[in-house]
């Protein structure tokens, strides 16, 4: 182990006296990462209005469901970051300064997702709003790939021999509904339901490697 690194518990690690320099705790790390996923996914409910006192409860409820839609959306995107942020962790030996950085870098991505969520609710059908929420999701997608791509080549992790595709299909499917929305933005929306294809796709690869 270096300066600036910390193994996770259960790494196999022996325990060695403080060097001078920063070290980063893997607990504490994951810790910090566990909270802002679960404060991310608890502020996309408050996207969501309540119905007024007076009308027509049915209707206002009607209403909602852009609110709700794009609640549903962002918990089932931040749901899967979480996931795959806890393998990533788990299968890494130890941690480092410029992976803490990457990490911490991450995590102000994926707690700004509920800004662009709110954006998609009320103003889904304008090309800003869906542009900024694919930006948005594009880069907190290329920041897990290059975290993963970090930990590899430095040694932090069993590399996994992915494929190029396995890294980019993701952030390239948001990338790729950027000029769509310029057109219509409703078929921009629609097109990240290419997100099922490729991670089939993906899971394909990954089962065939094994």
């Amino acid at each position: 182990m270096v300066d600036g690194e910390s193994a996770p518990e259960g790494a196999g690690a022996q325990a060695r006296p403080p060097r001078r320099g920063t070290v980063f705790d893997y607990d504490r790390t994951v810790a910090l990462s566990d909270g802002v996923f679960a404060i991310a996914l608890t502020l996309l409910v408050l996207n969501i209005p309540q119905p007024g006192a007076d009308g027509d409860l049915w209707s206002e409820l009607a209403d909602l469901l852009p609110d709700l839609g794009a609640y549903a959306l962002s918990f089932v995107v931040i749901g899967g970051m979480w996931r795959y942020h806890h393998i990533f962790f788990r299968e890494l030996a130890r941690i480092d300064a410029r992976l803490t950085s990457l990490n911490l870098l991450y995590l102000g991505f994926i707690a700004l997702i509920p800004f662009p969520t709110g954006l998609l609710a009320d103003r889904g059908d304008e090309a800003p709003a869906v542009i900024v929420y694919a930006i948005t999701l594009a880069a907190v997608t290329s920041l897990g790939a290059t975290m993963e791509l970090y930990a590899e080549r430095r040694g932090l992790a069993a590399p996994r021999q992915r494929r190029f595709f396995e890294y980019a299909n993701v952030p390239g499917v948001f990338l790729l509904s950027i000029p769509i929305a310029l057109l219509s933005p409703t078929l921009a929306i629609w097109s990240w339901l290419l997100l099922f294809v490729t991670g089939r796709v993906s899971q394909r690869m990954e089962a065939a490697r094994r």
